[in-house]
């Protein structure tokens, strides 16, 4: 009974393991600014099955992380702050965990904030990288800093105008 309690735990720490070292991929394929359909399920998917840079990173904040491609493109952020709203629902990008947001090339891939609000905020304890993209028209709300980024966490920019 001892060994096959010990068994059946080494089989658990493994799938367990795994899991946790299996963090989510996304691949963006649309610029405009929708939120994910429902998340927390994995998919990156608005309501008409795209996946938008908004979604794949309410994907990730829900899964603990994750990595983001984007494309050339710009991405501009359309939907206005309304703090009544979870995580990264409306306003800026709220960003948790540990997350990996790669762009094709600064050049190419532009993350827009439209004016309405800061492009990103890193959380307390989050873990980002972010390569090859340009981040532009970021606004901080009136009296905070950080127009394009904010950062409460850990944050390396790679290649990022």
């Amino acid at each position: 009974m001892r060994q096959w309690l010990r068994v059946w735990m080494s089989a658990v720490m493994v799938v367990v393991a795994s899991q946790a070292a299996s963090a989510a991929t996304f691949t963006v394929d649309s610029t405009v600014d929708k939120v994910d359909a429902k998340p927390g399920d994995g998919k990156c998917a608005t309501d008409v099955g795209q996946c938008t840079l908004r979604a794949a990173i309410q994907e990730a904040n829900e899964g603990g992380g994750g990595t983001i491609n984007l494309g050339p493109g710009t991405y501009t952020l359309s939907i206005k702050p309304d703090g009544a709203l979870p995580l990264a629902a409306t306003g800026d990008l709220d960003l948790y965990g540990a997350l990996t947001l790669n762009g094709a090339d600064a050049k190419t891939t532009i993350v827009d904030g439209g004016g309405l609000d800061r492009v990103f905020s890193v959380q307390v304890a989050a873990r980002v990288t972010i390569s090859d993209v340009t981040i532009r028209n970021g606004k901080a709300p009136a009296g905070e800093d950080g127009g394009c980024v904010e950062n409460y966490g850990d944050l390396t920019l790679v290649d990022v105008t």
